[in-house]
Order: C-alpha cells, then sequence, then structure tokens
C-alpha cells in the first residue's frame, strides 16, 4: 500500500482492509475443498485466524494506541518520529532519497499467526540535511 508522488514523497499509507474479511458460509450449501499437507492450512481450522491477509500492526490497537505525533504505541502521519528500519531490513527508498519505506511482518501464534506488518516509511525535506540513522543515500 502507499506510493511514491511524482516529488518522490510517499503517500497514502495503509488502512486496514475490511472490505476482504473472512465471512461465514450458508451450512445449507456444500463447498468442495481440494486439500493439500501444506502446513499453513491449519491456520484455517482456528476461530482466531482473521484470514490470509497482512494486516497492519496497529489493526490490534485500540483507538487510544493510534495516533499522529509520537505519544503513542502506533504512530501514523507526518508528526511522528524518524521510523527507522531495523537492522538488516533494506527500505525502498525514493529517487531523490528524501522518503522511504519498508515492511517487516510477523505471524502472531495467538491469533493462530495471523500476519501483522509494520508498515514503516520516513520523510525529509530535501534541503533539509539527513538526520541521524537516515537508511537511504
Amino acid at each position: 500500500c502507499g506510493s511514491f508522488t511524482a516529488d518522490g514523497h510517499f503517500t497514502r499509507l495503509c488502512s486496514k482492509q475490511t472490505d476482504a474479511l473472512p465471512a461465514a458460509l450458508d451450512a445449507a450449501n456444500p463447498v468442495e475443498l481440494t486439500l493439500s499437507d501444506d502446513p499453513l492450512l491449519e491456520r484455517f481450522a482456528c476461530n482466531q485466524f482473521w484470514g490470509p491477509l497482512e494486516y497492519a500492526d496497529w489493526a490490534r490497537g485500540s483507538a487510544t494506541d493510534i495516533c499522529d505525533g509520537g505519544a503513542c504505541r502506533y504512530c501514523q502521519g507526518y508528526q511522528c518520529p524518524l521510523d527507522v528500519p531495523p537492522a538488516g531490513v533494506v527500505p525502498r527508498c525514493s529517487p531523490d532519497g528524501a522518503s522511504y519505506v519498508y515492511k517487516t511482518c510477523v505471524d502472531d501464534a495467538a491469533l493462530c499467526d495471523t500476519r501483522f506488518c509494520h508498515f514503516g516509511h520516513g520523510e525529509r525535506a530535501i534541503a533539509d540535511p539527513a538526520p541521524a540513522g537516515w537508511p537511504c543515500p
């Protein structure tokens, strides 16, 4: 989700994907399934599994956990502190090096290995010097 603008800045942050959530099947209509030994299929047998999508990590938070400004668990927007990628994660940088995005994902065992991802990003004015820890050339 999201993309770089013509000016090289990241826009359109990720949002919940509520239009693709699983729905209950009508018990009166038979469903044919082809079974395989894929170990990932076990997650679908668990009533806590959210489905095969990649959910933004803030989807697990309450309204008070999400803000723009940095004084919360899941900061979103332009007023957040620098979100530097963890060691070993290479971000995708804009051509001018003034913004970047990256994604890290983990499976939550408490929710039957539902996949939650952190969509990290950073942006600075092209005239400003790169702050400490800036990952783009």
